[in-house]
């Protein structure tokens, strides 16, 4: 999550595991939102993936067009993304 943070388009991001491979799911700067999500999840891929060892590469990434959502405290709320 914090290297995939790092990219200029990603405005917040999630990993989770789903069906025994690791899955992002990405909330775009809200300009960069509105192109094709294909180019960007192989964009994200290509920039993020070989920065990881294999066993905890990225295979593929959703985009959400709401926010991640969080608790009071600001820690995400990953029981709503399993």
């Amino acid at each position: 999550e914090q290297k995939l943070n790092t990219l200029s388009e990603v405005s917040e991001s999630l990993v989770i595991a789903r069906d025994g491979k690791l899955l992002a799911i990405v909330y775009l700067m809200p300009p960069i939102g509105s192109t094709l999500d294909i180019e960007i999840e192989q964009r994200l891929l290509n920039a993020i993936n070989p920065q990881l060892p294999l066993y905890s590469q990225i295979s593929r990434i959703e985009f959400t067009d709401t926010p991640i959502q969080r608790t009071a405290k600001g820690t995400i709320k990953r029981y709503l993304y399993k």
